[in-house]
């Protein structure tokens, strides 16, 4: 069967709603074709399709038709990962999902927004100390310290934090304003900071030693130029050490975000549930009465 055949045998199931469940999956091209096909049948017979439903995910996105609302359809992309404006055909759609996400500059400006003076101000006092002392001692100790607390971070945030928070991740609420994927994705940057961390405070022991300053230097022919090894060592402690505050920072202020939605959600159900039931019991008496 050829594709155009598929994508009219597709469209003609979906407004007789004789498709259910998934149906074969759509490269955006084919989807395009689909509801190009779909518009035309349904602008000839007098019907309307209504709003499309579109669930946007990581690495596909999912449709559904008003009209046939029993069938999903699959929609890939082959290059970047679908977004809104690649619907842009689709006319009235209600997005849900991954639909404000989150990008690395994005997410390095707001850290840099919330957090950047807090750690400037710490970086700029510790690097003053340890440069001071020349951190013959005090270096390979925050090493160690650094590599220990990665460690537990990256075991408690990943099987922990995230595992637990994954029935509030997936709420209809959060997914219907794309907050879900937010916060996935605020996750694996928050990961992908503190194995940086890591690696820092992994380059740091291997850089510094405690020898004299003439013995760890380097020089790099292509600029004439000397490199002090004991003072990179020392800038790269301060940073795994500022990039782990920042990871613990961050997820306080994620996850506390999130807490507040969630449990702000529930009692605003509780209540208003309460709220129907007190007024149900108040009437109940009152049509006693009448009825006697």
């Amino acid at each position: 069967m050829s594709q155009q055949s598929r994508v009219s045998v597709l469209a003609e199931a979906i407004l007789s709603n004789s498709l259910k469940g998934a149906s074969d999956t759509l490269d955006l091209e084919e989807f395009k074709q689909l509801y190009r096909s779909l518009e035309k049948l349904a602008r000839e017979r007098g019907i309307y399709i209504g709003k499309p439903q579109i669930l946007i995910l990581t690495e596909q996105a999912l449709v559904r038709f008003s009209i046939a609302p029993d069938s999903v359809i699959y929609v890939t992309k082959k290059v970047k990962p679908l977004s809104q404006s690649d619907f842009e055909i689709v006319l009235e759609p209600e997005f849900q999902g991954n639909i404000r996400p989150v990008t690395l500059p994005v997410f390095v400006w707001t850290e840099i927004r919330l957090n950047g003076l807090v750690l400037l101000i710490i970086g700029a006092v510790l690097l003053a100390l340890l440069h001071l002392q020349s951190g013959a001692e005090a270096v390979p100790l925050i090493n160690q310290m650094l590599v220990e607390a990665n460690a537990l971070f990256i075991g408690i945030f990943v099987l922990f934090t995230v595992g637990q928070n994954r029935d509030y991740l997936i709420s209809r609420e959060l997914r219907k304003k794309g907050m879900t994927h937010q916060f996935i994705q605020n996750d694996k940057f928050v990961v992908r900071i503190s194995i940086t961390s890591l690696l820092l405070a992994f380059l740091s022991t291997a850089a510094f030693s405690d020898q004299s300053a003439n013995a760890r230097q380097i020089v790099l022919p292509m600029i004439q130029t000397n490199i002090d090894l004991n003072a990179c060592a020392i800038v790269f402690t301060v940073l795994a050490l500022l990039l782990l505050m920042d990871c613990f920072l961050s997820i306080t202020k994620y996850y506390l975000r999130l807490m507040t939605k969630t449990v702000e959600a529930k009692m605003t159900k509780d209540w208003i549930a309460d709220s129907m039931t007190e007024q149900t019991a108040h009437s109940s008496p009152k049509a006693d009465t009448d009825s006697e």
